[in-house]
């Protein structure tokens, strides 16, 4: 690997007394050295502090981070030339200086507000603002971030940053990981950042991102008779309470996806909802309607809450900006949420019950006390492979698999 530095070059000077900060490369075989403009410059005196100066003032800093980013992602570049060519690590240097992966995930989010994903928008725009904090720790500037600087070290000192140094949640650490992969990949296919150098994976010296390992939620069949049976005059608790069942009854519907759906996608005549999941749309993948049977239950819960717009449900307004639209949801959703642990506290639900319990009871019932196949359970909660829909099942109780033991020597 060859040895790079900083070279400051006093030979050249601007009107304003600073002389520019090149990048210097030397390498041993064949032996050649090469002094690249980087477009920086500074006072000798700015350049003495930034090297040495124990104290340094913001502008000293900027400059000092500036430096070290320069440095790291020239010398993560040339880790990926082997041999080591000085023509090839040019392309590359200067190529990913035009953007990086602050550059990335303005594209990434800019595009979601576009085609109306606010949700991605937050999970983005979050993930961004950990890498900063991150960075800002690692007392790194925030103003340029390599690709090549996200090594494998990077994303284990990221992860201990995040998990330990910050205090939060594995969940929202995996979903963060997953959204700077998928930006990686993006800047290997428009060609930013060579393959090489991607860090992700499970073989040697990849990165794994962690699994949240998040419980899995499921109301037994008990408990959801309980549910089932709870009356109330108050009503937004039992408004929880149908919208959950409804959503139950209809294959584990995610809340969005009940929210938004269209009277176009209700056939009464067939008695067949026939919907996109909200995620999917705009996607040609995934984007195959999820047909649902609409039992009694749900078909009552529909006509107890009528709709005078063109959704099935009068819970969001169409005539508010998609924006507006997205914000209501997420209201909506917690107060559905704290409406169904007062109802759970009243009837002895767990204390943690939530709608995020819905698709795992559905999907945990289905095959647990009706019979149902993976497959046939993967089908109706719409997702696109089975280990998807296995992360959804709670697995079997106790009693299950105690009356399964009991009749393996029952003949009749």
């Amino acid at each position: 690997m060859p040895t790079i530095s900083l070279y400051y070059d006093m030979r050249s000077v601007r009107q304003d007394g600073s002389h520019p900060i090149k990048l210097q490369i030397f390498n041993n075989k064949p032996r050649k050295r090469k002094r690249l403009n980087i477009n920086l410059y500074a006072s000798p005196e700015l350049y003495d502090k930034a090297k040495n100066a124990k104290k340094a003032n913001a502008e000293v800093k900027r400059l000092r981070y500036k430096m070290e980013d320069i440095l790291e992602g020239a010398r993560a570049v040339a880790d990926t030339i082997k041999p080591f060519n000085f023509d090839i690590f040019e392309r590359r240097f200067f190529k990913l200086s035009e953007i990086d992966v602050y550059g990335m995930f303005d594209e990434k989010i800019d595009e979601l507000q576009k085609s109306g994903k606010f949700g991605s928008v937050e999970t983005y725009t979050s993930t961004m603002e950990a890498i900063k904090r991150f960075q800002a720790y690692r007392r790194k500037g925030n103003d340029y971030f390599a690709f090549e600087s996200i090594t494998t070290k990077w994303l284990k000192d990221f992860e201990h940053f995040y998990l330990n140094v910050e205090g939060k949640a594995l969940g929202g650490f995996g979903l963060k990981m997953r959204n700077l992969r998928h930006i990686f990949k993006n800047a290997i296919e428009e060609d930013v950042v060579s393959k090489d150098v991607y860090p992700f994976g499970t073989g040697k010296g990849k990165y794994s991102i962690p699994s949240s390992g998040r419980a899995k939620r499921a109301l037994t069949l008990q408990q959801l008779k309980a549910l089932f049976l709870f009356e109330t005059d108050n009503y937004y608790l039992q408004r929880a309470k149908d919208i959950f069942l409804f959503c139950y009854a209809t294959y584990g519907m995610n809340l969005a996806d009940m929210l938004f759906l269209e009277k176009n996608d209700y056939d009464t005549e067939n008695g067949v909802i026939a919907y996109v999941r909200e995620k999917t749309k705009g996607k040609r993948q995934n984007s195959t309607p999820i047909v649902v049977s609409v039992n009694d239950y749900a078909k009552s819960v529909i006509e107890k809450y009528p709709s005078d717009t063109r959704y099935l449900f009068p819970f969001i307004d169409p005539t508010l900006s998609n924006e507006k639209q997205f914000d209501h949801k997420k209201g909506f959703n917690k107060r559905i949420n704290k409406q169904l642990k007062k109802i759970a506290t009243e009837i002895g639900l767990p204390n943690d019950f939530s709608f995020y319990w819905c698709r795992h009871t559905f999907a945990t019932l289905s095959i647990t006390k009706h019979g149902k196949s993976m497959v046939f359970v993967s089908e109706r909660l719409g997702h696109a492979n089975l280990k998807t829909t296995e992360n959804y099942f709670a697995g079997f109780t106790t009693d299950t698999i105690s009356d399964f033991s009991n009749d393996l020597f029952k003949f009749d």
